[in-house]
């Protein structure tokens, strides 16, 4: 591992601990995140690694964006994400991305077994599957579902976001 994966792995694990007690992700971890890796990347690869780190921010950001827009994530997470791949580059982001979603599934069934709220989840997904599937359920809806969170029981997505840049890293020693 390098000492770049390291320093990602402590701030992914800082955010995830910071979101585990608050159920936020602060700004001053996630923007310092972001500029200290555009420092590193330009210090490490000069310009071709400014624009590394500039595509790894916008398909970290960007896919994140999809589902905080749906209101199933909050904004710190999606910045964290951002800062996850101004360290990674484009194609590690993206396995970032893919693998803190298989993270965050597993998360997401186990909170809801400790909380005794499986049935309410999946009632509340499929609602939004089947208004993004068919216009017409949509319609019947009122238009499309959101994955509001419930003051009472939220993810702390953060903790998903560090397994996965975790088992990204991992997977690509593979």
């Amino acid at each position: 591992m390098s000492w770049l994966e390291g320093i990602l792995l402590g701030i992914v694990a800082t955010a995830a601990v910071i979101d585990l007690r608050t159920r936020r992700i602060p700004n001053w971890l996630t923007l310092s995140a972001v500029l200290l890796g555009f420092v590193l990347q330009g210090m490490v690869s000069g310009v071709h690694g400014l624009i590394y780190a500039v595509l790894g921010l916008l398909v970290g950001a960007g896919l994140f964006f999809i589902p905080f827009a749906l209101g199933g994530m909050g904004p710190g997470d999606v910045k964290l994400m951002a800062a996850v791949g101004v360290f990674l580059g484009p194609k590690d982001a993206l396995w970032a991305v893919l693998l803190t979603g298989v993270a965050g599934g597993v998360l997401a069934l186990v909170w809801a077994v400790l909380h005794g709220r499986v049935g309410r989840a999946f009632q509340r997904t499929g609602s939004l599957v089947g208004a993004a599937i068919d216009p017409r359920r949509r319609a019947a809806q009122g238009g499309m579902p959101t994955l509001e969170k419930d003051a009472n029981w939220s993810i702390p997505y953060g903790v998903a976001i560090a397994f996965g840049v975790a088992l990204a890293l991992w997977w690509r020693t593979l």
